[in-house]
């Protein structure tokens, strides 16, 4: 028993100790229920692909740039808001969500990204 217990209490610090310090944000309760309001709207459609819908896109304006206002980069800011996108539809079809953790392989290739935009491309000789 009090094996099982030692075990309990190293899991609970390991697991807090991992748990990223994101949220919640002050627009993130309006983002949830936009993105909430907006996805229920969509399954009533039978629309099967929401990438890139304006809607949804809007719905999570006010939080990116709160997180970009607290030092948190583009790719940060997107990634967290996916993140709150993809927690919202599981709730709607009764799934339990997931904590936030960053995705740094997704980071990573999206950092890459913006700074090849960001850098103008070499004049071809």
């Amino acid at each position: 028993m009090t094996r099982i217990t030692i075990a309990a209490i190293a899991a609970f610090f390991c697991i807090g100790a991992t748990q990223p310090k994101d949220g919640p944000y002050a627009s993130e309760g309006a983002t949830r229920t936009c993105v909430n309001k907006r996805l229920t709207e969509l399954i009533a459609q039978e629309h099967r692909d929401i990438s890139g819908d304006p809607a949804l896109e809007a719905c999570t304006t006010q939080l990116k740039a709160e997180l970009k206002k607290n030092g948190k980069s583009d790719c940060e800011a997107i990634a967290y808001s996916a993140w709150l996108v993809v927690d919202e539809n599981s709730k709607l079809r009764g799934l339990s969500g997931q904590p936030y953790t960053p995705d740094k392989e997704f980071l990573k290739h999206c950092e890459s990204l913006q700074n090849t935009k960001s850098t103008p491309p070499k004049k071809q000789r």
